[in-house]
């Protein structure tokens, strides 16, 4: 008798120790791929990064858009840029040389500076667009070394997530697909259980960002410079490289000489009818340029604010 021909409680008996088996073995699997790497070079826990290291820490700790805003943070910690209301412009060069910038950093202030002015986030996508080279080397680099994980091991762990998909998932799947043909309706258990153990693989078996080893080395780095964040949080350094330092090991939020430029770079929460706008118009709102069509009547919003809009 095939499997699928079995009654739905003997089914289910059979399908939820099988599931739950093949996902274990599926997370042993992963466990041993992710522990077959072994850092090497300076990344060892104990060994302190460079200033210039804030990029790739970074990217350890979230990826090419952590990446691009610690460099953001350290432009305008060495007052390349300021941020207002949401927007970024850059500022002329100082008369005095100020911090010198790696060459990473240079090509970031290229993309962020010498035109109008952006929103924050607009920069950010700039510098990830004019950095893609240099940040997927940096990237390789940190994966040579053992932090992240390569090409290949995301093949290898996808692979072993998709296999245990279609083992578990599949089946469960034939299954109520024959109940259903043969009109029986009473599925919902098996669909529940469906569910609950395709969000296991999803959760338990997708690829991390990083390798155990990256882990460990961020969770020293954070531990090791929690005596220069409190410094940078007491105002006693404002030193621009170790600014971008701890934003790229603690992000922008932790440092409150960034946090203008942490708040630029969050979504913006949607306006309301008869809010205030900054620069913009719309039905029912007052701008502090004035209003257009189907704005504020008797010529704008009364008072020079926007306390001044009748109904």
């Amino acid at each position: 008798m095939s499997l699928l021909d079995l009654p739905g409680p003997e089914f289910l008996r059979f399908f939820l120790p099988y599931g739950l088996g093949v996902i274990a073995l599926a997370w042993l699997l992963r466990a041993a791929l992710l522990g077959s790497t072994r850092p090497e070079g300076r990344w060892l826990p104990g060994s302190y990064p460079r200033e210039s290291d804030a990029v790739a820490i970074a990217l350890l700790r979230g990826g090419r858009s952590e990446a691009a805003r610690t460099l953001l943070g350290r432009l305008l910690s060495a007052g390349w840029i300021s941020v207002t209301d949401r927007k970024l412009r850059s500022l002329p060069e100082p008369d005095e040389p100020g911090p010198s910038l790696s060459p990473l950093e240079e090509n970031a202030r290229r993309a962020v500076t010498g035109g109008a002015e952006c929103t924050a986030s607009e920069a950010e996508q700039r510098i990830a667009r004019a950095l893609g080279t240099d940040l997927e080397d940096v990237e390789e680099e940190l994966s040579r070394q053992g932090l992240l994980l390569s090409a290949k091991q995301k093949t290898r762990l996808r692979g072993n997530a998709l296999l245990a998909g279609a083992l578990v998932v599949g089946l469960g799947m034939a299954k109520v697909v024959v109940a259903l043909d043969r009109g029986r309706t009473n599925v919902a258990a098996l669909v529940i259980l469906l569910a609950v153990f395709t969000a296991l693989i999803f959760f338990l078996l997708r690829p991390p960002l990083r390798t155990p080893a990256g882990q460990r080395y961020l969770d020293w780095a954070q531990e090791a410079h929690r005596g220069l964040l409190r410094l940078l949080q007491q105002g006693r350094r404002d030193n621009s490289g170790e600014i971008a330092l701890a934003a790229g090991i603690f992000g922008l939020a932790a440092i409150p000489g960034l946090s203008a430029l942490d708040l630029a770079l969050r979504p913006e929460e949607p306006q309301h009818g008869g809010g205030c706008g900054s620069g913009t118009s719309g039905v029912g709102s007052c701008s502090s340029g004035g209003s257009g069509d189907g704005g504020c009547g008797g010529g704008g919003c009364g008072g020079g604010g926007c306390g001044g809009c009748g109904g």
